[in-house]
């Protein structure tokens, strides 16, 4: 189940953070780190050196640190000012997973010539201060990639959390509930 879940979250973390290749040490504001490609962006960033602060559901906040999050504040309505606690001078980066009102709001957050790696295609017409960067980032099954995610996998520094596994005869049920609740982890269909 979890090497299923792997691929997609994995590689879009994963060529995510290719693309904005910070330095070590440097700081990246991951919005929606609560989800598959999120929690992967956590673990990998963390890895890599890179300082994380994550916005998450209140329910979530645990979890992101454990993942290796610095610090991890609550998507409320104060979300902005208690980042900006934990990184006055700005972070160096986003990775928004989000898009719309939130990556609006979180560019005063980001420091001079930071970079915006976003999921969201709409998200590229964003209007951003002169000497920040956004760029969309879409995955691209590679298998060099996917062979660098196998082997932290196998050396147990990544983990792709399986919330649930269901029969594949359950679709419609399965698509119902995904459609109407967020839930953790990733749902693996099984025949």
């Amino acid at each position: 189940a979890g090497a299923a879940a792997l691929p997609v979250g994995g590689l879009t973390a994963w060529q995510a953070l290719g693309s904005l290749a910070l330095p070590q040490g440097a700081s990246l504001l991951v919005l929606g780190a609560g989800g598959g490609v999120g929690r992967a962006a956590v673990q990998l960033a963390s890895l890599r050196g890179t300082t994380v602060i994550t916005v998450v559901s209140a329910d979530a906040i645990e979890r992101s640190l454990e993942l290796g999050a610095s610090n991890a504040v609550a998507a409320t309505a104060d979300w902005v000012s208690e980042t900006r606690r934990s990184a006055p001078a700005g972070v160096d980066a986003i990775l928004d997973l989000v898009g719309g009102e939130t990556l609006r709001r979180s560019i005063e957050l980001i420091g001079d010539g930071g970079r915006i790696v976003t999921t969201r295609a709409e998200a590229a017409t964003t209007t951003v201060p002169a000497g920040v960067a956004i760029d969309v980032v879409r995955m691209q099954s590679r298998t060099a990639d996917m062979a660098a995610l196998a082997a932290l996998v196998d050396d147990d520094r990544l983990s792709m959390p399986v919330s649930r596994v269901r029969p594949l005869d359950d679709v419609s049920i399965v698509l119902d509930d995904v459609g109407g609740q967020r839930r953790p982890g990733k749902l693996v269909m099984e025949p």
